[in-house]
């Protein structure tokens, strides 16, 4: 659907959607399902079956969010926090995450291993 173009002005870039329907999310659930490994776009292609022209743009995209690395001609999954904003950003943009779904306390778990201050430790400061 077109939409205005000062709507199209102000909407500014958006973070490309990671959604497992997506092609950047077939591309980025392959590479954090083999992380220890670096790709080459054939080898992505032959595994996600995403024609070349389309997996390049998403591989840059992907990079640019700096969810994967690109090093010579191999590409791999970034290893921070920013995998794990993309996903919670992707699962409440889509309203798939309910509150049943939720754990609190493995989240709080993750984030205590991550480095990042847990609720608790910033009620105690």
């Amino acid at each position: 659907m077109p939409v205005e173009s000062e709507e199209f002005e102000s909407s500014g870039e958006r973070r490309l959607s990671v959604a497992p329907d997506t092609h950047a999310g077939r591309v980025l659930s392959f590479l954090k399902e083999n992380g220890d490994r670096a790709y080459t776009l054939s080898e992505l292609h032959d595994a996600t079956e995403i024609n070349k022209g389309s997996l390049g743009a998403v591989l840059s995209r992907l990079r640019d969010d700096g969810l994967v690395v690109h090093r010579g001609k191999y590409w791999t999954v970034a290893e921070d926090e920013r995998l794990a904003a993309a996903a919670a950003a992707e699962a409440s943009e889509s309203g798939r995450l309910t509150e049943d779904e939720f754990d609190k306390d493995e989240w709080l778990d993750h984030a205590a291993g991550s480095g990042h201050a847990t609720e608790a430790e910033d009620e105690g400061s």
